[in-house]
């Protein structure tokens, strides 16, 4: 028996959603229209949904999202709204 050392292989490539809360923030409460590829591509609209507010409060920020025509939006939530 011969052993190999390897990594394993990566099956995906690691998505960065900074510039894509940076355009929410810009946007100072106004929806922002995001493709069905530029957030976590290949996943059902919940899980788009959760990667967006993730990354976001990450940031510091909370963010209102609905999914609607194919398309998700996303602005920043208004200070006293509940979550």
């Amino acid at each position: 028996m011969t052993v190999k050392l390897a990594a394993p292989p990566r099956v995906r490539a690691r998505r960065r959603y900074g510039k894509l809360v940076a355009q929410i923030v810009a946007a100072d409460g106004e929806w922002v229209r995001l493709t069905p590829d530029e957030v976590a591509p290949e996943n059902e609209p919940g899980v788009k949904q959760g990667r967006i507010r993730q990354a976001a409060k990450l940031r510091g920020y909370l963010v209102q999202t609905t999914f609607q025509e194919g398309a998700l939006f996303v602005r920043l939530q208004k200070e006293g709204a509940s979550c």
